[in-house]
């Protein structure tokens, strides 16, 4: 899968849940379950992992356990914080 700012990778969430970052602030409501297959844009340079379809919607990839490793690729200067 692609979009215009480069390939989507498919990731499945780790055990535990992840609580998801919006531009504005961390939500108190918004929360990946575990074992959920999340769609990844990109990662920051906080190391937070850019979600596919979310609006700069994101998760702490350092600290969220996945099935398989992440891509590290840059996120263009648009997505990055």
């Amino acid at each position: 899968m692609s979009t215009a700012t480069g390939s989507v990778e498919k990731v499945v969430l780790g055990t535990t849940d992840a609580r998801v970052y919006t531009p504005e602030r961390w939500s108190t409501r918004l929360w990946i379950r575990g074992g959920a297959t999340v769609y990844v844009i990109c990662t920051d340079s906080r190391d937070f992992l850019v979600l596919y379809g979310g609006d700069g919607d994101r998760v702490d990839g350092t600290n969220t356990q996945f099935t398989r490793p992440v891509p590290q690729k840059d996120c263009p200067p648009g997505l990055d914080e």
